[in-house]
């Protein structure tokens, strides 16, 4: 489902301000837990950018192969030129040797995994990752002067058989340290905002 309420692009200062929200609360595996709050988070980030002269574009429950469209088609269009861009995902997250992939609605799940390594190959297989992201968000700035921020509002927690809390996949996410020296694609003018630190999880509410 996707809303995009304030019309057209909204300009502040003579630069247009983007934002494309997703935000993922009904999943379709039974071992991926709803979140009661997502949505209700993902509104107020809404209103409260609109009332910044952002245009604001929400993209709700969606899957794994619409997630990518959006994100791409997204880039491809609010990114371009000098103006501001926003990304931010809300939903269930989880962190592997220091990426972070963002779970859709119908990400699917084990109750448990026998070893870590069949665990990441299902997140790696079923969710989006945020080098992704931030990948087409870069391909479509290029040496633009206008900021790019990206916002997550969600776990960046790994593999445990223990049962996890918040915005983490129930039964697959431990809080833990995390390694961090991954290198990121990250770009010139950009900015990573985490609801958690590394290794951590975020609550649902």
């Amino acid at each position: 489902v996707a809303m995009a309420p304030g019309g057209a692009s909204r300009k502040s200062a003579g630069r247009a301000r983007s934002a494309l929200i997703v935000a993922v609360s009904s999943y379709a595996s039974d071992n991926v837990s709803n979140l009661a709050n997502t949505i209700i988070d993902a509104a107020k980030l809404q209103g409260a950018l609109f009332k910044l002269g952002w245009s604001v574009e929400m993209a709700l429950e969606l899957g794994l192969e619409q997630a990518e469209k959006k994100v791409e088609e997204f880039a491809g269009r609010g990114a371009k030129g000098d103006d501001d861009c926003l990304f931010a995902f809300v939903g269930h997250g989880v962190e592997l040797n220091g990426r972070n992939y963002l779970v859709a609605a119908d990400s699917k799940f084990d109750a448990a995994y026998e070893s870590e390594a069949k665990f990441e190959k299902a997140v790696k297989r079923g969710c989006l990752p945020f080098d992704d992201v931030q990948g087409d968000f870069k391909n479509a700035r290029g040496s633009s002067a206008g900021a790019t921020v990206f916002l997550l509002d969600c776990c960046r927690s790994g593999f445990s058989t223990n049962v996890g809390s918040g915005r983490s996949v129930a039964g697959c996410f431990t809080s833990r340290a995390a390694d961090s020296s991954a290198i990121r694609p990250e770009f010139p003018n950009s900015i990573v905002i985490y609801s958690t630190t590394s290794g951590k999880v975020a609550s649902d509410g």
